[in-house]
């Protein structure tokens, strides 16, 4: 649970998470970035937290890198009513508005 908590300590991973949750489908670390006007190299670091916590994976395609949410999470977020909000069995956590 330290590393779960450790992850979602942070705004910018707190964004990250809402966009792959409501996107439903991987999005290149690039498209990430850019989507979220982050640099790739802060986009890496960020998406590396959340992947050692489990809440992301990361797929390689040749020099590519594609995040998802991680697939124990995607059954309970992508697609459900809640509008993409992560249950992550010990909570559930609600994305309000479009402040970030």
């Amino acid at each position: 649970m330290p590393a779960l908590s450790r992850a979602l300590s942070d705004e910018t991973r707190w964004k990250i998470v809402k966009l792959l949750c409501t996107e439903g489908d991987a999005l290149s670390l690039g498209h990430l970035a850019e989507r979220l006007e982050l640099s790739d190299y802060n986009a890496s670091r960020h998406v590396r937290i959340l992947s050692e916590a489990g809440l992301v994976s990361i797929v390689r395609a040749g020099r590519f890198k594609h995040i998802s949410i991680a697939e124990p999470f995607r059954q309970n977020t992508v697609g459900k009513e809640t509008g993409g909000e992560p249950d992550l069995g010990c909570c559930c956590f609600r994305f309000r508005g479009d402040e970030g």
